[in-house]
Parts: C-alpha cells; sequence; structure tokens
C-alpha cells in the first residue's frame, strides 16, 4: 500500500534544488571556458580562411604567370595588367584580366586617365578582345572588328564635311581605316569624330589624324566611346530614287509614280511629293534599293512640309530586323550617300 510522506518529499525536492545551485565562481568560469572555445573555432576557421586564400593567390599567381609567358606580355605589359587587376581590388583577377574583356574593359573605365589609350589599346589587342558580338558595346575604339563601316566627320570653315571608311586593321599604336572616296585634305594632329553603329545602337568618339597614306588613314586609338542615338531616332541625307503608291485596302493596286528619297533612317523617312498627290493620314508604299538590296516598306504620311512639295513619313509594322537591315545598308553604304 502505498503511503505518501510529506517530510519526505519534501526532502526529495530540497536536494534536486541543492544540485542546481553553483557558486558565482563556477558559472563565470563555464562562460569563461565557453568563450574560449567559440574564440578557438573562429581562429581556426580564420586560419583554415587564410591558407585557402594563399592557396588560391599561389594558383593564380602561377596561372598568370603561364598565361602571360605564353602571350609574350613585357614587363610593362605585366605591370599595366597588374594595375588593372588593382583597380578589381584582389590579386586573384589577375587572370581574369586578362582572359575576360568585361572585367578589362571594366577596370579600364574605372582606371580613367590612369593609362595611355595605346597601352591599353596594345594589351587588348595582344589579348584578342574584340567586339566580335554584333549586339555588344564597344569599349574602345581597339575593339571595333575589321569591316565595320564608319563615318568620319571633320570640321573645315565651310562646315562639317563626312567622309565614308570602314575599319581596315587594328595596330597597337593606330587605329587603320580604308577610305571608301578620294582621300581628304587631312593633316598630321587634326582632331575627327568617328561614328559608327550596331545592334546595340550609335556610336561615336572624338580622336586625332597620325597620317595618310593613300586610302589608308591612320587614327589614335580612344577609349571614349559614347553611345549617341538609339537606332530607331537615327537620320541620314541621301539622295536615292524610289517608287511610291498609294495602299487602299480592298482595291486595285494603284498607279506607281516615281520620286527621290531625302532622307532615311530607322523609324522613317522624308521624300519628295510627287505631283503633290499625296496628303497626311495617307498610307503609301515605298520600293528602292540601297546598296543593291531591296527594301519594300509600307508608310503612313505624318506631315508635309515645303509647301506640300516633301513628304514626312514613318514605317508601319517594321520589324527590327529591317530596321537593322536599313541602318546597316546606310553605314555599308557611307561612301555614296556622304558624296
Amino acid at each position: 500500500m502505498f503511503i505518501f510522506d510529506p517530510e519526505k518529499v519534501s526532502e526529495f525536492l530540497d536536494r534536486i534544488a541543492r544540485g542546481f545551485q553553483h557558486r558565482p565562481f563556477e558559472i563565470i568560469l563555464f562562460f569563461v571556458l565557453i568563450i574560449l572555445f567559440l574564440a578557438f573555432l573562429l581562429t581556426i576557421s580564420l586560419l583554415q580562411r587564410r591558407k585557402a586564400r594563399q592557396q588560391r593567390l599561389r594558383q593564380a599567381q602561377e596561372r598568370y604567370d603561364r598565361i602571360a609567358a605564353k602571350l609574350g606580355l613585357s614587363l610593362e605589359e605585366r605591370a599595366l595588367v597588374e594595375r588593372l587587376a588593382a583597380v578589381l581590388r584582389s590579386p586573384e583577377r589577375l587572370t581574369q584580366v586578362l582572359e575576360s574583356s568585361a572585367a578589362f574593359n571594366y577596370a579600364a573605365e574605372r582606371m580613367g586617365n590612369g593609362a595611355e589609350p595605346a597601352a591599353l589599346a596594345e594589351l587588348r589587342l595582344k589579348l584578342g578582345f574584340r567586339a566580335q558580338n554584333p549586339e555588344s558595346i564597344p569599349a574602345a575604339s581597339s575593339e571595333l572588328p575589321e569591316g565595320l563601316p564608319v563615318l568620319i566627320v571633320c570640321q573645315r570653315p565651310e562646315g562639317a564635311r563626312r567622309y565614308g571608311a570602314v575599319v581596315h586593321a587594328q595596330q597597337p599604336e593606330a587605329l587603320v581605316l580604308e577610305l571608301a572616296g578620294p582621300p581628304p585634305s587631312l593633316t598630321r594632329g587634326q582632331s575627327v569624330t568617328i561614328i559608327l553603329q550596331n545592334r546595340s545602337g550609335l556610336f561615336s568618339f572624338t580622336t586625332a589624324v597620325r597620317s595618310l597614306h593613300g586610302s589608308l588613314l591612320y587614327l589614335d586609338h580612344s577609349e571614349h566611346l559614347r553611345r549617341t542615338q538609339r537606332r530607331r531616332y537615327y537620320r541620314r541625307r541621301i539622295s536615292l530614287p524610289v517608287e511610291v503608291r498609294r495602299v487602299v485596302p480592298g482595291s486595285a493596286a494603284q498607279p506607281v509614280q516615281a520620286s527621290q528619297l531625302l532622307d532615311l533612317g530607322g523609324q522613317g523617312a522624308s521624300l519628295r511629293n510627287p505631283g503633290g498627290a499625296f496628303a497626311p493620314g495617307e498610307e503609301l508604299e515605298l520600293r528602292f534599293r540601297l546598296g543593291g538590296e531591296p527594301f519594300e516598306l509600307e508608310v503612313e504620311v505624318l506631315r508635309l512640309s515645303k509647301g506640300g512639295q516633301v513628304l514626312h513619313v514613318r514605317f508601319l509594322a517594321l520589324r527590327e530586323a529591317a530596321q537593322d537591315r536599313i541602318l546597316h545598308a546606310l553605314f555599308r553604304n557611307l561612301g555614296e550617300a556622304s558624296r
């Protein structure tokens, strides 16, 4: 038979309570031991991380030395690479500067005027960094691919003159352009502006003439390319035959009239109004050839000018691919269009 004894129960509970009582010194010692243990774990972790970082740095340096030796980098070029990596604030980025054009361009931009454009251009060319992707944004003139059409703009007392050209070659000390027409009278040190276009938009940079040999123009490299316009807003003055006919839904084909394009761009055009036949709001079809390439575009007349003699039109349902074809053809034929 179970008999409840209050005194024994009280004594039992009292012994349990005393087991949980500790002196202040024991409590402090316990926490000190915990802190020392945590400090020990933190020290071990920091030492392991430091060792791992030293190993990564050693491996990065060894890899950098192998790549630099394979590329034949000079002491000056190695010093420039190290300065570029320092901008990225990590010695581990040495190989990244050598292997990634994005990292190279970012570091070069952050350096600002800390390096000569010629030295950066020479290193870029040796590393093989070119803007091969037609949608990529070129970071410097040394990235422009050979065969790219460009427009040369130089200021004259009588006004700005434009000359068509293509990128002929990339040299460490110069960007070489091949002129599309007769060589202009350019002198050494003369400032010119270069305009180019790809699928990312229009870009320009200012540089100086180094020399002119026949149809080859040698220019200083530039690290300061800037986007000037989005492609859909670009326009060029041009004189080009064009066939025009009115589009009337549900009706037979309308007669074709001959006209002349006055300017052309990625979003619209201007042309002569043959016989004053067309008015704002009408839809027309334009047919013309630019650089041997045929174009057939539907447009809407937005407004008239010069007493109704000139039509200003916008393209209807123009796909981006067709827009790129127009701009590419314009830049490919700069020599013809600019004369």
